[in-house]
């Protein structure tokens, strides 16, 4: 899942996007980053203290937010444990995980991901 997961995953709907950033395997365990965004909007983008214009953002920018996760399979157990850092309601964890979600049930119809 992770390793088909490196080009960006666009929610056209939502106008988020997100992709695997990087991710590494030891043992029973792994980890890594996702990046995310919006996009679909112009701005002017100022600095707020000077208020000089920096940027003008164009509806195909996306800011890109960066979230570890990390996944823990313990042996000889018949489950394993998920984290996510999230970055409150601007997140693509949701994505995320709708994503890998419905890939792993199809995959594997006697385990769920909840």
């Amino acid at each position: 899942f992770l390793k088909n997961r490196s080009a960006p995953n666009d929610n056209d709907e939502l106008q988020r996007s997100w992709f695997v950033e990087s991710f590494s395997e030891h043992e029973n365990q792994l980890r890594g980053m996702i990046e995310y965004g919006s996009y679909g909007f112009e701005s002017r983008l100022i600095n707020r203290k000077t208020k000089k214009k920096q940027y003008d953002r164009s509806i195909d920018d996306m800011e890109e937010i960066p979230l570890f996760f990390s996944f823990w399979m313990p042996d000889d157990r018949d489950y394993g444990i998920a984290a996510f850092q999230s970055f409150r309601g601007r997140s693509c964890i949701s994505l995320f995980m709708t994503d890998i979600m419905e890939d792993f049930r199809q995959k594997n119809q006697e385990y769920r991901i909840n």
